[in-house]
């Protein structure tokens, strides 16, 4: 688990430093830079850090806009969690952390770069840099602190057919939506959808019947089946997720996906047969996640968060 996180870290990192020389010409300047587009708990967050964040992620300049506040969200969760680690004393493993500041350095020199130049270019000196690689590795060393076995077994039993390769067979009921459809028209479908749910739980219709009458999508006329897919790969994410968290024969709320509002139900389903020991480092990592999630909605309710306007 450890070299798969480092890793991801790492070469992160190395995409930002290895694609900004190409784009050189496109980096905001100095001045400009270091504008400050928020603070947390009076730390800044400049325009120049967000670069970085689209460098990295290759984000084109028409998309940049309608980013730019999801990923200042991201980056002010960066910094409370930073801040979380700072509190706790926790620290990366100074070795670790060098060896990936090496490994970048090596690279920007077999392309003919200083390593101090370019991280100047791109805002960032020898140390801010090592301090941003060892974010992830705190946390790693966090989470494995307070992540203990038992706390494994107990996620597993409660999630396991999300982990050991179960598939599950779905029926949906879907109404379509375009991307740029304003909140009334999602509601007003999401009212429609939650009345046929309603005469579902009454035994007023079968689902079958309410797809024939309602569905948009291809499967309407079969019930809507979808046929069988694994937590991952195959049904859009939101999708998936919704359905591993039905019991059989319950029917979902509305679920927002790209295509549209559904309503899901489970028809069938195929036992997974994966250990905990066979998907240990999955688990690990769920776990980890949610435990981020919970730590930064405690911190934002007591942070001192200040946008730019």
């Amino acid at each position: 688990m450890a070299g798969i996180l480092d890793r991801r870290a790492l070469w992160s990192s190395v995409l930002t430093l290895l694609v900004l020389p190409a784009q050189a010409d496109e980096t905001r300047t100095s001045k400009a830079a270091a504008q400050v587009i928020a603070t947390v708990n009076d730390v800044e967050i400049t325009a120049g850090t967000l670069d970085l964040v689209y460098l990295r992620r290759r984000i084109p300049d028409n998309r940049r806009a309608q980013l730019r506040g999801r990923f200042i969200e991201e980056l002010i969760d960066r910094q409370l969690v930073s801040e979380f680690l700072d509190s706790r004393k926790v620290a990366a493993s100074d070795a670790a952390v060098d060896a990936q500041l090496k490994l970048i350095e090596d690279l920007i020199r077999k392309r003919k770069e200083e390593p101090a130049s370019l991280l100047k270019r791109m805002g960032y000196t020898r140390e801010s840099l090592r301090a941003e690689l060892s974010i992830p590795l705190r946390w790693r060393a966090y989470a494995r602190e307070v992540i203990t076995a038992e706390k494994l077994r107990e996620y597993w039993g409660r999630h396991r057919n999300r982990f050991d390769g179960t598939q599950l067979r779905a029926g949906h009921l879907l109404i379509k939506l375009p991307p740029e459809a304003t909140a009334a028209q999602v509601d007003a479908v999401r009212e429609k959808l939650d009345a046929v749910r309603e005469n579902l739980a009454a035994g007023k219709t079968t689902f079958t019947a309410a797809t024939a009458k309602h569905s948009q999508a291809p499967s309407a006329s079969t019930g809507g089946d979808v046929g069988f897919f694994p937590i991952r790969g195959k049904m859009h994410p939101t999708f998936a997720d919704a359905a591993f968290s039905l019991k059989p024969g319950e029917v979902s709320a509305p679920v927002r996906t790209p295509f549209g509002l559904h309503l899901i139900t489970i028809t069938d389903r195929r036992p997974g047969q994966l250990s905990l020991e066979d998907v240990c480092n999955e688990v690990f990592a769920r776990v980890a996640q949610d435990r981020r999630a919970e730590l930064i909605a405690q911190q934002r309710k007591a942070a001192k968060i200040v946008r730019a306007e």
